[in-house]
């Protein structure tokens, strides 16, 4: 039987591939692969300062004037409407907030282009919902005010109430996507010299682990290949003691 020999089974350090990474390779920029978007909502929440009711507490406890400081809530404790509407905004703030990324401090986030489209539909439906539910209010504005002229008292105040007109413009929903410009920002000035000495970087980073890992490979396995060499000698030696001389001559042993 041939025998194997170590030099078959040490790792040829010199012919480890590098890593493919071709003199063309286009490396992925941010300003091709996602895109600025913002979100602006903006509701009345139906509270308002009771200016004359927190004079009168503050008179009530001898206390100077700006101690105290009472709002009121102009549908009551928890108006359905008004509610449903501030529930929606918070749904759809942490629908954007969790399907983008912090970008700069004016609000707008960032989006990768995979994402975008299906960010963009589901935000169109929210911002539909949005006005559904405003409209909703609007329709029964008046008939609550009359509602609430009852359930007040003498802290009812018209004059505290705005119009439906004026109301309706208290309520916006702007949603903006604007493509990054590859000028004028640090995080996207990076020039071709220093994606080229990022890739040659990498290839070199690449190159070292896996020649390490092959010689690391080639030590076990000529390890491996000396271990069974010498169990298979001392097998044969073991053999040819416990077998009689008229024995060896007729077997032939078969490592």
């Amino acid at each position: 039987m041939n025998m194997l020999s170590t030099t078959a089974l040490t790792a040829d350090v010199s012919q480890v591939a590098n890593p493919i990474i071709e003199d063309d390779f286009d490396f992925a920029s941010i300003s091709s692969s996602a895109l600025l978007v913002y979100v602006s909502i903006s509701s009345w929440t139906g509270k308002i300062e009771a200016k004359r009711v927190s004079e009168e507490v503050s008179q009530q406890h001898n206390a100077e004037d700006g101690v105290t400081q009472t709002f009121k809530k102009l549908f009551g404790k928890r108006d359905k409407h008004l509610f449903a509407i501030q529930q929606h905004i918070t749904a759809t703030r942490t629908l954007f907030k969790n399907s983008t990324s912090p970008w700069s401090d004016n609000g707008q986030r960032l989006v990768t282009t995979k994402a975008y489209f299906n960010l963009m539909k589901e935000m169109t439906g929210m911002r539909d919902k949005f006005w559904e539910l405003v409209e909703d209010f609007l329709t029964e504005y008046n008939n609550k005010i009359i509602d609430m002229q009852a359930r007040m008292g003498s802290l009812f105040n018209m004059d505290e109430y705005p119009t439906v007109d004026e109301l309706r413009s208290y309520y916006d929903f702007k949603l903006e996507d604007t493509p990054l410009m590859p000028v004028g920002d640090w995080r996207l000035d990076v020039n071709a010299d220093a994606l080229q000495s990022a890739k040659d970087r990498y290839a070199q980073m690449f190159s070292d682990r896996s020649k390490r890992l092959c010689l690391i490979y080639g030590s076990v396995c000529t390890s491996h290949w000396l271990i069974c060499q010498n169990v298979w000698t001392m097998k044969r030696q073991v053999r040819q003691k416990n077998t009689t001389p008229n024995q060896q001559r007729q077997t032939h042993t078969v490592f």
